[in-house]
């Protein structure tokens, strides 16, 4: 299996195609996601990261912090964000890591960045990433020889469920 990177808009839908990936592939996962909070009124408030076992979760940005690592409006807490993904990135955990996602606010952390590359050199991740450019450590991973990069639309995302079926079961 080569390192599959899904990649698109921001809110197209890259975490909920992973999801679904997971409840209907037959490997075994580790890895982490990351996902919005929202305030009562709808307001994105913050993100949060949740290993895939649903162990540990924990707020890593929000509008609520006090950090100097920020992104936009939202403070970055790396620290708790290093407890709950760091862990998980163990290729040796599982027959497939995924890694929800590769964006700017997760690259505060230096440690997940070698975490990051050492997980893809074993040809077994499923991860999202930073669809912008000018980004070197994303540009960098998107352009290895190792990797399969998919843009998620809003016209494939209930297909590439069946296609990323296909591409890892398909090569074990």
């Amino acid at each position: 299996m080569a390192n599959i990177l899904l990649t698109g808009v921001p809110g197209v839908g890259k975490t909920t195609v992973i999801k679904h990936f997971i409840e209907r592939a037959n490997v075994t996962f580790t890895g982490f996601y990351t996902g919005e909070e929202r305030n009562a009124g709808g307001q994105r408030i913050g993100f949060k990261v949740t290993r895939v076992d649903g162990s540990k979760e924990a707020t890593f940005a929000s509008i609520n912090l006090s950090t100097k690592a920020r992104i936009g409006k939202y403070a970055v807490d790396v620290d708790r964000f290093e407890s709950v993904a760091l862990p998980m990135l163990d290729p040796g955990r599982a027959d497939l890591v995924v890694i929800d996602e590769i964006g700017k606010m997760e690259m505060f952390s230096a440690q997940f960045k070698q975490k990051v590359l050492a997980c893809l050199d074993t040809g077994r991740v499923l991860a999202t990433i930073l669809m912008k450019s000018g980004v070197p450590f994303t540009d960098g991973i998107k352009q290895r020889h190792d990797v399969t990069l998919l843009e998620v639309t809003r016209e494939n995302r209930e297909r590439l469920v069946d296609r990323l079926l296909s591409m890892v079961q398909g090569s074990r």
